[in-house]
């Protein structure tokens, strides 16, 4: 995500009918998402939107996680031997 759009975190998504998501617009500050949401909603009614909280996920950290819980056995707590899995 480039610098830019981390400075603007608060979003409007789009809800389709077919489970399809698009984000409608981006702002800093969660009062203004939300006042741009209830206008939103009052010019198109039939329309689903949400306001989310937009964060990316470090996926560097979380395949690091992964291998690290791969490479060590799970152990049995009350007998402290290798669980096979």
């Amino acid at each position: 995500m480039p610098y830019r759009e981390r400075l603007y975190s608060w979003a409007i998504m789009r809800l389709h009918p077919d489970l399809e998501r698009s984000i409608v617009a981006r702002y800093r500050s969660r009062v203004e998402a939300e006042g741009h949401y209830w206008t939103l909603r009052r010019l198109v009614p039939e329309a689903k939107f949400a306001i989310v909280f937009d964060v990316e996920a470090d996926t560097t950290l979380i395949c690091a996680i992964e291998s690290e819980s791969q490479r060590q056995p799970q152990r049995d707590r009350t007998t402290n031997q290798d669980l096979e899995v």
